[in-house]
């Protein structure tokens, strides 16, 4: 069995020292990383400090002394509310069990990211996915590129810059503001975008999903709209599923293609 990496995200108490020494004495094959994309187990204390690196693959442990959190979180999430001395017990019968047959694949990291292009279009793509991300990195390279990796990143750089064109994915993380938050749930942040876009000056905005219009009902509702942009403020808008394209042997937005069928 391989090394059980185990990262602490955020955790400014004791607790931190506490939990690395007790679960050293499990095995010798506890180790320990700060980059929480190569752990196989992600430690927090808020729920909003494992948003950016949740991902259905991963395994986490939310340690909620005071009992904020709520909301059922998915099943690779284990919410750990014990005090005084049942915590400690529970922690190391927790890590054992989930790792005795297991280890999750790392994550590919999602950030902000500027292709600068002196003179050309500028345009902004607002997708939380990782390859959609790459796809619009790939295919949008000969433009002014700003990607925002979601709702909050996207409300600051439309309120401080200017673009021609946003483009954004419906369906987002839950913002950074939210307290009690449930891992993996995603928002329909695209519909409230558009309209922040269109008020900050934006030409032209699309939402383009990718979600199944045959079992989510909001992408279903998209089969009305896509034929027939509508005007918000000064705003072309259109709504439109996905065309799709082959990056790395799998299937991502063709961002390039949405563009040309919105200016067009």
């Amino acid at each position: 069995m391989k090394n059980i990496t185990i990262c602490f995200l955020e955790i400014t108490s004791p607790i931190d020292l506490a939990i690395k020494a007790v679960l050293g004495l499990i095995a010798e094959t506890v180790d320990f990383v700060d980059d929480p994309w190569t752990a196989d187990l992600v430690i927090a204390e808020k729920v909003i400090d494992l948003i950016p690196f949740y991902t259905e693959d991963g395994y986490y442990m939310l340690i909620d002394h005071l009992h904020r959190s709520k909301k059922r979180q998915p099943k690779n999430v284990n919410v750990i509310s014990c005090t005084g001395s049942d915590f400690m017990p529970f922690l190391m019968k927790t890590v054992t069990r989930e790792f005795s047959s297991r280890a999750a694949a790392p994550a590919t990291l999602n950030i902000n990211f500027r292709v600068e292009n002196d003179g050309a279009m500028q345009v902004l793509v607002i997708d939380d996915t990782p390859l959609h991300q790459k796809s619009a990195e790939i295919l949008l390279g000969e433009y002014d590129l700003t990607i925002a990796c979601g709702y909050d990143e996207a409300m600051e750089l439309l309120k401080n810059n200017s673009y021609d064109v946003v483009l954004t994915d419906m369906e987002m993380p839950a913002s950074k503001q939210v307290n009690d938050q449930v891992l993996g749930e995603l928002i329909p942040y695209g519909l409230l975008l558009y309209s922040e876009a269109a008020r900050c000056g934006v030409r032209h905005v699309a939402v383009v999903t990718n979600l199944n219009h045959h079992t989510d009902p909001i992408s279903n509702a998209f089969d009305t709209f896509c034929a027939h942009p509508i005007r918000v403020e000064n705003a072309i808008v259109k709504f439109m599923h996905a065309p799709m394209t082959n990056i790395d042997g799998q299937w991502a937005k063709d961002w390039k293609s949405a563009l040309q069928n919105l200016l067009k």
